[in-house]
């Protein structure tokens, strides 16, 4: 099992995440995997920048098909970040986009081909732990608030572009008693290798009864 948990500019996430991942290595490798650290297996910075692209081509698609549908008005309703990123896939040139579309394919061979050594690969899946309420607001400007979207979701995208195989399993807690999932991830196709980790994880560290301190419903099920 492989490890990644630098992000795009190569920070590193919270201390919440970096102990999860810390106890997670821990509890892989008592369970008899071999895990070790390894590299994206292309830029990342390049990728996240990439990806925001076609995110952005993505948004101007959806604002058309709302001008389309409901006018000016409808256009109006959408909220400012959706509208910011219209903007940016508005001002893609055709050749510009071609050559997206060829580095897009180029991170999928790259991440495909990276599993020579490794099975699976074992990420944070965010960057950070419990976002506050209101903190991700469309309201914040919207460049501003991309940018921390992009830090916080560093690691899933890879899996959104090659539509490979990901799951997200709640084996650790933080601090504050609310659960804390680990992200693991194969090949496209590799669902079968990932549900067995999982269940080999369910049992060798239960979490089915390990409520967090807010919880709605009955702690007696």
């Amino acid at each position: 099992i492989g490890v990644i948990t630098a992000t795009a500019d190569g920070g590193q996430p919270d201390a919440e995440v970096q102990a999860g991942i810390a106890r997670t290595r821990r509890l892989l490798e008592e369970m008899g995997h071999r895990v070790m650290d390894v590299p994206w297996p292309f830029d990342p910075a390049a990728f996240a920048r990439d990806f925001t692209a076609l995110w952005a081509m993505g948004a101007n698609d959806a604002l058309q098909a709302v001008n389309r549908a409901f006018g000016n008005d409808g256009v109006a309703r959408l909220e400012p970040l959706t509208r910011y990123l219209a903007d940016q896939g508005r001002a893609l040139a055709e050749a510009d986009v071609k050559a997206l579309m060829g580095r897009l394919a180029a991170y999928r061979d790259a991440y495909n081909a990276s599993f020579r050594e490794h099975d699976l690969l074992l990420t944070p899946v965010l960057s950070r732990h419990a976002v506050k309420i209101g903190e991700l607001s469309p309201n914040r400007p919207s460049a501003e608030l991309m940018a921390d979207m992009m830090r916080l979701v560093a690691y899933t995208p890879v899996q959104n572009l090659t539509g490979a195989a990901a799951m997200s399993v709640p084996n650790c807690q933080a601090t504050n008693g609310l659960p804390l999932g680990m992200h693991f991830a194969g090949r496209r196709g590799d669902d079968a290798r990932l549900l067995d980790l999982a269940f080999q994880l369910e049992m060798a560290a239960p979490w089915a009864q390990r409520l967090p301190p807010i919880w709605f419903g009955n702690r007696a099920s």
